[in-house]
C-alpha cells in the first residue's frame, strides 16, 4: 500500500465511528484461527478479515499506538509465557529424543526423524492451546477495557509474527539435526543449548 494511500485509511479511521466491543471480539476470533493455520503452515501472512471486518482491522494497526496501554502490558507477559513455554517444551523433547538416539548405537536415523515428527505434532497441538490462551485473555481485555481495543488488536498482530517466529525456528531446527544427526553426534548437545538459549534470548528482547 503506497504511504497516500496508508494516509488515507487513516483519515477515514480516526474519522470513523469507533466500532462496537462485539465487532472488536468478533475479530479476534477471526485473528485467533487464522494465527492457528499459520502455526500449522495452512495460512501465510497477515490476515484478510471478513468484509464487513475489515475497516476494523485497519483501523486497528494503524491507530494503535498502544506500548503503554495496560491491557498491553498484561498482555506481552503471556506472550513471552507463550514463546517461553513453546521452546523449552519443545527443547525438552529434543533431548530426551536425541539422549535415545544417542544412547542406542544406532546409525539407521528413520526412527528418530519418526520421533521428531510425532514431537512436531505434538508441539503443533500445544501452539494451537498457547494461541487460544492469549487470544482468549485478549477478549478479556476487550471486554473489560473497550477502549484498548484498537491497541490490543494492533499488539496480537505483532504477537502473532513473533510467536510463528518461533515456531518456525525450532521447525527448521527440528528439519536440519534430523538431516544431519550423525554427523553432529560430537557436538549436538552444543547444537541444541544454544540454538534454544537464541530463541529464548531473542523472546526476552520482545517489546523491549
Amino acid at each position: 500500500m503506497s504511504e497516500a494511500a496508508k494516509s488515507k485509511v487513516k483519515s477515514v479511521a480516526e474519522a470513523a465511528v469507533p466500532p462496537s466491543k462485539e465487532a472488536y471480539v468478533e475479530l479476534l476470533n477471526e485473528m485467533r484461527v487464522h494465527a492457528k493455520k499459520r502455526s500449522s503452515g495452512a495460512a501465510r501472512g497477515v490476515l484478510m478479515a471478513s468484509p464487513r471486518l475489515q475497516q476494523i482491522h485497519l483501523r486497528s494497526l494503524y491507530l494503535s499506538n498502544g506500548a503503554n496501554d495496560p491491557g498491553v502490558k498484561r498482555l506481552e507477559k503471556e506472550a513471552r509465557e507463550a514463546g517461553e513455554g513453546q521452546s523449552n517444551q519443545s527443547e525438552k523433547g529434543l533431548v530426551k529424543a536425541t539422549e535415545a538416539f544417542q544412547n542406542s548405537g544406532s546409525t539407521d536415523t528413520k526412527s528418530y526423524k519418526e520421533k521428531l515428527e510425532e514431537l512436531r505434532k505434538r508441539d503443533q497441538k500445544a501452539a494451537e492451546e498457547r494461541i487460544d490462551k492469549i487470544y482468549d485473555a485478549a477478549i478479556n481485555e476487550v471486554d473489560k477495557f473497550p477502549a484498548s481495543a484498537d491497541a490490543v488488536i494492533g499488539f496480537m498482530e505483532n504477537f502473532g509474527n513473533l510467536f510463528n517466529g518461533v515456531l518456525n525456528k525450532i521447525g527448521d531446527f527440528f528439519i536440519e539435526i534430523g538431516q544431519k544427526i550423525l554427523s553432529w553426534l560430537k557436538n549436538v548437545w552444543e547444537k541444541i543449548t544454544n540454538t534454544f538459549n537464541s530463541v529464548v534470548s531473542w523472546i526476552g528482547g520482545w517489546f523491549s
